[in-house]
C-alpha cells in the first residue's frame, strides 16, 4: 500500500477531531476520553462489516454498491434502498454504539455539549479507517477520489454523528423516554441524511446535490453547537442546576456533646472549645456549616452517585465550590474562572 493513500485521509481527520474539541469551551473533555472514543470508533468498523454480512444474506447489496462505483447503470430504487435502509442505518448504528456504550457512561459527560464532541471523535476515526479502505482499495491512488474522501466524507460523517450527538445530550438532561425517544430521532435523522449523501454522491447525475446538502449540514452543526453550549449549566455567570434538582449537600455532623462550663477567665474560650468556634470562624459542634462549605463539599447530582471530586480540582475562591475534574476552567455554580488549583 502507498504511503499517500495510508496518512492522506487520516490528516484533515485529527484537524477536524481538533476543531469540534475546541467547540466544547466552557468545560473542556478529558483528552484521554476523547483518544478513547477516537479510537472506539475505528473499532466500530468491525460491527459495521459484520452487519453488513448480515444485510448481504437478504439483499445483494455489493452488487449494486459495485456498479454504481464503477459508474454503471442501475435501477434508482435499488440503489435508493441500499443507501436508506443498509448503509445509512447500519454504520450510524455502529458510531452511535461507539460512544453510548463507553463516552456517555462516563462521569465527564456531564453538559449538553458533550455529545458533538464525542460523536465527532467516533465519526471522525470510523471515517478515517473507511478513507483508507477506500483510497486504496484498487491498489493505486486515484487523486480526485483521495480528494473527495479527505475534504467531503470527513466533515460529512462528522455531520451525520451531530444529530444523534444531539440526541445524546437531550438524553443527557431529560433521561426517562424523553431521552430514549431524542436518542432515537436522533439516530433516524442521522441514517436519513448519511443515506441521501450517498445516494447522491453515487447517482452522477445528482453530484451538483452534494454542495447544497453540504451547505444545509453545515448550518444544522453551526446551529446545534450553539443551542447546546447556551443551554450549558458551565456558561460563566450561570448557576449549577442539574435537571432541575439542587446541588447534593453533605449531611451534617452529628451534634457533639456539650463543653464544659467556662472557668471564669475573661476573654478566653472555655476548656475544650475549638478557639476557632470561639472566636466565630469555624461553627460550633452540631451547627450546619455555612454556604459556602456546604458547597465546597457538593457535586453536580447527575453524576453517578459515590462519585467524588478529585483532589487536584480547582475549588472557586468566590463561592467555594470544587470543580469536577481538574481540567474546569469556570465555576459550574457562580461561573467564576478558576484562578488556583485545590492543595
Amino acid at each position: 500500500m502507498d504511503l499517500v493513500a495510508l496518512v492522506v485521509p487520516t490528516l484533515p481527520g485529527f484537524f477536524w477531531l481538533f476543531i469540534f474539541y475546541r467547540t466544547d469551551r466552557y468545560q473542556p473533555e478529558p483528552k484521554g476520553l476523547v483518544i478513547q472514543t477516537f479510537l472506539l470508533g475505528i473499532a466500530s468498523l468491525v460491527p459495521t462489516i459484520a452487519l453488513y454480512e448480515v444485510a448481504q444474506s437478504l439483499y445483494d447489496h455489493n452488487r449494486v454498491t459495485g456498479l454504481a462505483m464503477r459508474q454503471l447503470r442501475v435501477p434508482s430504487e435499488d440503489l435508493a434502498v441500499v443507501c436508506f435502509f443498509v448503509i445509512g442505518p447500519v454504520e450510524e448504528l455502529c458510531k452511535f454504539l461507539a460512544v453510548r456504550v463507553w463516552a456517555y457512561r462516563r462521569p465527564a459527560f456531564d453538559e449538553p455539549p458533550d455529545g458533538i464532541v464525542y460523536a465527532a471523535a467516533a465519526a471522525l476515526g470510523f471515517a478515517a479507517v473507511e478513507n483508507i479502505t477506500y483510497v486504496s482499495a484498487s491498489g493505486s491512488i486515484d487523486e480526485k477520489l483521495l480528494i473527495m474522501r479527505s475534504l467531503l466524507s470527513l466533515p460529512a460523517h462528522v455531520m451525520f454523528a451531530v444529530c444523534w450527538g444531539t440526541g445524546l445530550s437531550i438524553a443527557r438532561m431529560k433521561g426517562g423516554a424523553a431521552g430514549f425517544l431524542a436518542q432515537l430521532v436522533g439516530l433516524a435523522c442521522a441514517a436519513a441524511l448519511h443515506g441521501l449523501y450517498d445516494y447522491l454522491a453515487l447517482r452522477l447525475s445528482l453530484n451538483w446535490a452534494l454542495l447544497p446538502l453540504m451547505i444545509m449540514m453545515t448550518y444544522m452543526t453551526w446551529v446545534s453547537i450553539r443551542l447546546l453550549r447556551r443551554a450549558s449549566q458551565f456558561a460563566p455567570g450561570k448557576p449549577l442546576a442539574g435537571r432541575g434538582r439542587e446541588p447534593v449537600v453533605a449531611p451534617a455532623p452529628a451534634p457533639a456533646a456539650a463543653p464544659p462550663a467556662a472557668l471564669g477567665f475573661p476573654g478566653l474560650p472555655a476548656p475544650g472549645v475549638v478557639p476557632g468556634v470561639a472566636l466565630g470562624v469555624l461553627p460550633a459542634p452540631g451547627a450546619p456549616l455555612a454556604p459556602a462549605l456546604e458547597r465546597r463539599y457538593s457535586y453536580p447530582p447527575w453524576l453517578p452517585g459515590g462519585y467524588a471530586p478529585p483532589s487536584e480540582a480547582p475549588i472557586c475562591k468566590r463561592c467555594g465550590s470544587r470543580g469536577v475534574s481538574s481540567d474546569d476552567r469556570f465555576c459550574g455554580r457562580c461561573g467564576t474562572p478558576f484562578v488556583a488549583r485545590a492543595a
